[in-house]
C-alpha cells in the first residue's frame, strides 16, 4: 500500500521553502503566512491555486509591494513541477503550482523541492 502524502503538508512545505530567506520581506511574509487561513484552493489538472486570507493583524510589506517569485522547483511522484507566490498589495495572495505539461496527480506519495538553477 503507497503511502499518500496529504496535499495540505506537501503545500506546507512550499510555502517553508519560499519564505525561509533571511531577509525583512521573507521575515514579513512568514509572519503573514502564520496567521492566514486558506480562502480557496482551485485544481485545473495542470496544476492548483490556493488563495491565502490574510489576518488584519499581520504586519504588511512597506510600500505595499505587489510582485512574483518562483525560485522552487521540483518532482512529484517523478513528474517535473514548479510554484510561483504572488504578493498584492504587501500581502500574500496566492501560491501556484504547476507542471511543465503533464496532468497533476491525483495523489501525492513522493516529493523533492530544491532551488531552481537559473544559471544552467
Amino acid at each position: 500500500m503507497e503511502n499518500v502524502i496529504p496535499f495540505e503538508h506537501f503545500e506546507e512545505k512550499i510555502m517553508q521553502k519560499l519564505l525561509e530567506g533571511k531577509n525583512a520581506i521573507s521575515s514579513i511574509l512568514r509572519q503573514q503566512y502564520e496567521e492566514a487561513q486558506i480562502e480557496g484552493r482551485y485544481f485545473s489538472g495542470k496544476g492548483f491555486f490556493t488563495k491565502f486570507k490574510i489576518s488584519k493583524n499581520a504586519p504588511v510589506l512597506p510600500n505595499l509591494k505587489s510582485f512574483s517569485f518562483g525560485n522552487i522547483v521540483g518532482q512529484i511522484n517523478g513528474i517535473n513541477v514548479g510554484f510561483v507566490l504572488f504578493i498584492s498589495d504587501g500581502k500574500l495572495d496566492c501560491l501556484e503550482g504547476y507542471t511543465y505539461s503533464d496532468p497533476w496527480p491525483d495523489k501525492i506519495t513522493s516529493y523533492e523541492l530544491h532551488y531552481a538553477d537559473f544559471n544552467q
